[in-house]
């Protein structure tokens, strides 16, 4: 009976964990972070191509604006895209970095089909004197069927066949297709995420930490990224696939749009780099939840949970996993239920 009664609390106490959990905590898998069989990237244009780093990953970026950098949402996802800064140069020793301190991941990233890997990044100062930003491809120029058989430009701070890291390489591939299907592709054998880019990658292309770099394309003598680098088979030598940047026009030029950092007085998400404005002040999320407040002093612009009733009633210590009413969710009480009646017949047999 011992045995019976332990399981029991160690299960009540999983089901009350879950019941207080607020948000998941899968991570996406077989993600493409690397230039396979490329060659050093010394072309001027290219030192808008940066790294991205946090001191936990590394990621790779392009320069869109003087203060702006456009990278791959799976680097930024579950991640506090201020902790990372933005790294210039041809090689990431001793280069010149910048702070990023605002970050908006796209609003309908999706973490498992990788639809909508894009986000963009907010630097504390301009890049460095001489650089000079790549702009995205805007929908009017858009990639089309008509584009595939057409050369890719690939650049980034990725794993080379080596596996070495801290060098800025590039390899030249081909556009193998266009998803635009409202569902899913199937291109070179292989499945694809709506509005992505793909290409066969047996001759090199981008691998781990390449992720969010470009791919560039050329129209009337001007370079554009066309595509942000997101996917790929695990070994980065069968196929990959980049985030078609040209379906994202608006979601971009909203970001350009906006002047408001975190923490700035704020009466619509639109003024904001971060795309959220909670409780009069630009917001780092959308702080929407139950005894959530984005206005507290000391963490302006930060989404913090209230831990007394000076704001919202409801919200002490001592009010457990507080729902809109302030109680605990019937559904836990349900399952509480539920589990009790499934251990009474154990407990019975034992005594």
């Amino acid at each position: 009976m011992k045995r019976t009664l332990l399981g029991f609390v160690i299960l009540l106490g999983f089901v009350i964990w879950v019941g207080c959990t607020t948000e998941d905590s899968v991570t996406p898998a077989g993600l493409r972070q690397a230039i396979i069989d490329g060659v050093p990237d010394t072309d001027p244009a290219h030192m808008a191509v940066v790294a991205i780093w946090d001191e936990a990953a590394l990621c790779s970026g392009t320069l869109i604006a003087p203060r702006v950098v456009l990278t791959a949402g799976h680097c930024l996802y579950r991640r506090d895209g201020t902790r990372f800064q933005a790294i210039f140069g041809n090689e990431t020793q001793a280069a010149p970095m910048r702070k990023v301190i605002a970050a908006r991941l796209h609003p309908e990233y999706e973490p498992y089909s990788l639809i909508n890997d894009i986000a963009l990044l907010y630097l504390a100062e301009p890049a460095p004197d001489g650089i000079l930003p790549i702009p995205a491809l805007p929908d009017g120029l858009g990639l089309t069927h008509d584009d595939v058989g057409g050369p890719l430009v690939f650049s980034g701070f990725g794993r080379n066949e080596l596996g070495q890291f801290t060098r800025k390489l590039t390899v030249t591939g081909v556009l193998g297709f266009v998803c635009d299907d409202e569902g899913s592709c199937s291109g070179l054998g292989r499945p694809a995420a709506v509005n992505t880019i793909c290409y066969d990658q047996e001759l090199g292309g981008p691998c781990f930490g390449d992720s969010g770099g470009p791919a560039f394309v050329t129209r009337d003598g001007v370079e554009y990224v066309a595509g942000i680098t997101s996917y790929g088979d695990w070994r980065c030598a069968e196929y990959g696939c980049s985030t078609q940047v040209d379906r994202f026009e608006e979601f971009i030029q909203s970001f350009l749009n906006a002047t408001k950092g975190q923490g700035a007085a704020c009466a619509d998400a639109a003024e904001c780099l971060s795309n959220h404005c909670a409780d009069g002040v630009c917001c780092d999320y959308a702080c929407d939840r139950t005894c959530e407040y984005c206005a507290l002093d000391g963490s302006m612009g930060q989404c913090r949970r209230v831990e007394d009733d000076s704001i919202e009633e409801g919200c002490g210590l001592d009010e457990g996993c507080a729902t809109a009413t302030g109680k605990p969710s019937a559904w836990i009480f349900t399952l509480l239920f539920v589990f009790v009646l499934g251990f009474l017949p154990f407990l019975r047999r034992d005594q």
